[in-house]
């Protein structure tokens, strides 16, 4: 099972209407504040694997999320984490918002995670995966 986390409504109409175009079965959405406790109404351990993208730059309690991926992922899941990155770009958000690479892994690492590894995800976006040990 694939599940869809938003805070956003419509965000969850356009993933339920694609997964439907799209013949995917497997797909439920929540929708959810990651930066509450609990907030993604998942059990504890029952997820493989979290996927945080283009999300960090927008939320103020980063360590939250990051803490709540932890709490959803079964011992030796992966996180991967994908963020803009600090270079120069005509989309993406405002500089003064974007995470740096040694931000992002320090948030992960302090709330349990361990790096597996690091890379560049295309040309304005880093990438990341965690395992929880």
């Amino acid at each position: 099972k694939v599940y869809a986390l938003d805070i956003q409504k419509e965000a969850l109409s356009l993933i339920r209407a694609r997964a439907k175009i799209e013949h995917l079965l497997n797909i439920e959405t929540v929708r959810a504040d990651l930066e509450l406790p609990r907030g993604s109404k998942l059990k504890d351990e029952s997820a493989d694997f979290v996927l945080i993208s283009n999300i960090l730059f927008q939320a103020e309690k980063k360590n939250e999320i990051i803490a709540e991926s932890f709490r959803v992922l079964k011992p030796g899941g992966r996180l991967a984490i994908f963020e803009w990155d600090q270079s120069a770009s005509t989309g993406g958000p405002p500089m003064r918002l974007r995470i740096p690479p040694n931000t992002a892994k320090t948030f992960a690492q302090n709330a349990g995670f361990a790096l597996d590894r690091e890379f560049s995800a295309g040309s304005h976006h880093y990438g990341f995966i965690f395992r929880k040990p």
